[in-house]
């Protein structure tokens, strides 16, 4: 069972239901309400499937790389487009306390951007809504150098045939200090791999439905996208916004 709140946080309750003669019962609680919300909703989304399927298809390693740490954005039109993994194994060496989750810090290196310039940024990625919902945050350094939020991810509404969940960028509302505070040269796109990712890791290991000493993995798509605007992309299209 998976549910989202405004579009921004979504969970899942990752749980293997035996066969039952009788009807299970699913009670949803709030456990606080934002009292500036005069009509807060939630969107429940209830998605079963076979365990042995839902292990096979989104935690079995198929061969991916990790992540880039870096992307050299260093031309007018930049795709970085493919399937990724964060084996189990890496998961366990580079995370010690799962509770949190785990987050991988991906830099976006612009050092050629033309400050006279306007471009078009995208950010997608697609993950299994069971047993990955991988989101993200876009992050710049400030002149003081902290790291400060210019952009998350949102869900596609529309994007859960399925049972995939596809997250897009959404860049906050920060026109009038771009100029002054911002130097995207650096910026940083950090992925976020939730709690829950490990425990349904942890079940398909303990599961029985892989044979002992298969690889497991949380499989993903990610799509970064860098294009000037009003510049000829590679598929021969104008970029205007």
């Amino acid at each position: 069972m998976g549910y989202s709140i405004g579009g921004r946080s979504s969970a899942t309750l990752f749980m293997p239901l035996k066969h039952e003669e009788r009807a299970y019962r699913l009670v949803l609680e709030y456990e606080s309400l934002d009292q500036d919300d005069p009509c807060p909703l939630a969107h429940v989304r209830i998605i079963t499937k076979p365990v042995n399927d839902t292990i096979r298809e989104n935690l079995v390693c198929r061969g991916k790389p990790l992540p880039p740490s870096t992307v050299p954005l260093k031309t007018d039109d930049v795709v970085v487009s493919g399937e990724f993994a964060f084996p189990g194994d890496w998961l366990a060496k580079a995370v010690k306390d799962t509770s949190a989750g785990m987050e991988y810090d991906i830099i976006l290196e612009w050092p050629f951007a033309n400050p006279n310039a306007t471009y078009y940024l995208d950010v997608e990625t697609r993950s299994d809504f069971l047993t990955g919902q991988i989101s993200f945050n876009l992050l710049y350094e400030h002149t003081d150098k902290t790291l400060r939020p210019l952009g998350h991810s949102i869900q596609v509404g529309t994007a859960m045939d399925g049972g995939e969940l596809v997250h897009r960028l959404k860049l906050l509302d920060r026109e009038g200090d771009l100029a002054d505070d911002i130097d995207l040269s650096g910026a940083i796109l950090r992925l976020k791999l939730p709690y829950n990712a490990f425990d349904a890791l942890k079940f398909a290991k303990e599961s029985g439905y892989v044979p002992e000493g298969t690889e497991m993995c949380h499989n993903f798509e990610l799509s970064i996208r860098a294009e000037m605007k009003g510049h000829m992309s590679s598929s021969g299209a104008v970029i205007d916004g």
